[in-house]
């Protein structure tokens, strides 16, 4: 399990890329990338089927992202995460954020033999601050059952 202090480590850059962003508003995926911005980071998208996400620029692979963005959150299906990790060691990443329901047992386990620090389990959007709504509803139960990192 994460730490909080590999949550803080991951979020304090506010500079990041998001892997699997879709093109649809309504999509979680989306809606996540769409906070993020509004909450002032960094956020670069990476979705292999668009050219751009509200006029920003859309990666087509991590391959083609600028340098400088060493943190990655991954928010694709579980099928597609362990190639997203397979591309992001090749570009030495080690710093990942597996959104809730994106991991799989042979991304975890790829992961962990590639020396990467990985947050799973958990949604970016209860820690990345301000954290308000349900996203700040839900990390009070899970503090008051004890299921935040330490």
């Amino acid at each position: 399990m994460a730490s909080m202090k590999m949550i803080e480590d991951f979020l304090s850059p506010k500079k990041l890329i998001v892997a699997g962003v879709s093109g649809n508003p309504e999509k979680f995926s989306r809606e996540i990338f769409d906070a993020l911005i509004k909450k002032g980071f960094d956020a670069i998208p990476v979705n292999p089927n668009l050219d751009s996400i509200n006029g920003q620029k859309c990666y087509r692979s991590l391959d083609a992202v600028p340098g400088g963005y060493d943190n990655l959150l991954i928010v694709t299906s579980p099928a597609n995460t362990l190639d997203v990790l397979r591309s992001a060691a090749q570009r030495n990443i080690k710093s990942v954020w597996i959104q809730r329901g994106a991991q799989n047992k042979e991304a975890l386990e790829f992961a962990e033999q590639n020396g990467m620090n990985i947050i799973y389990k958990m949604c970016i959007l209860m820690f990345a601050g301000p954290v308000v709504g349900l996203h700040h509803f839900h990390k009070l139960v899970n503090k008051f059952f004890g299921l935040l990192p330490k």
